[in-house]
C-alpha cells in the first residue's frame, strides 16, 4: 500500500508541474472562467497582443504549433487573427505548396499545423523559406521551418557576414 500511495504522490506532484496545470492556475489568479481551457485562453490573449500591436501599426511574424488547420472548419481564431491583424501565411506564399504534414504524429493524414504568420512587409522581406525533414536538427514530432529575411528591407540596415565561429573562438 504504501508504494501505491508513494507512486499516487508522485502522479499528483507531476499533475501540479505539468503546463496545463501551471496554466490554470494562473488563468484563475486572473479570475478567467475555470471552464475555459488553457489553449483557448491562450488564443484568446495572442489575439489581444497581436491586435495591440497592430493598433500600432507594428509588423509581426508568429510562429507556432497550432494544432489546427489554417484553412479548417475548427480554426476560427486562427482565422480571426489573420483577418484581423492583416496577417498571411507566410509559408503557403513563398513554397506555392501546402498539401504536407509539418507533425508526424497526425492521425489524419496530411495536416499542416505549423504556421509562419506575417504582415505584408515581413512577407515581402522574405526571400527564402522552407520546412526541414523530420528530425533534423532537433529531436521533434514536428518539421522545423526556416525562413530568410532581407534585413535592410525589414530593419532598415543590412546583414553583416559573420566570421567563422572557430575565428571567432566560439
Amino acid at each position: 500500500t504504501d508504494s501505491i500511495n508513494q507512486q499516487l504522490d508522485q502522479d499528483a506532484t507531476i499533475r501540479l508541474r505539468s503546463a496545463c496545470h501551471q496554466q490554470k492556475m494562473m488563468m484563475d489568479w486572473r479570475g478567467l472562467p475555470a471552464e475555459r481551457h488553457p489553449r483557448e485562453q491562450f488564443k484568446i490573449d495572442l489575439l489581444e497582443l497581436a491586435q495591440t500591436f497592430r493598433a500600432k501599426d507594428h509588423d509581426l511574424l508568429i510562429m507556432g504549433d497550432f494544432n489546427e488547420e489554417f484553412d479548417s472548419s475548427t480554426a476560427d481564431q486562427l482565422q480571426e487573427l489573420a483577418d484581423s491583424c492583416d496577417l498571411h501565411d507566410l509559408m503557403a506564399l513563398r513554397l506555392e505548396y501546402t498539401n504536407f504534414s509539418t507533425c508526424t504524429r497526425s492521425l489524419s493524414g496530411e495536416r499542416r499545423i505549423d504556421f509562419a504568420l506575417a504582415t505584408s512587409a515581413v512577407v515581402q522581406a522574405c526571400t527564402g523559406a522552407g520546412y526541414h525533414t523530420e528530425g533534423y536538427l532537433l529531436q521533434s514530432d514536428h518539421r522545423g521551418l526556416f525562413m530568410d529575411f532581407n534585413t535592410n528591407h525589414l530593419f532598415g540596415n543590412p546583414t553583416y557576414k559573420l566570421d567563422n565561429p572557430i575565428l571567432r573562438r566560439l
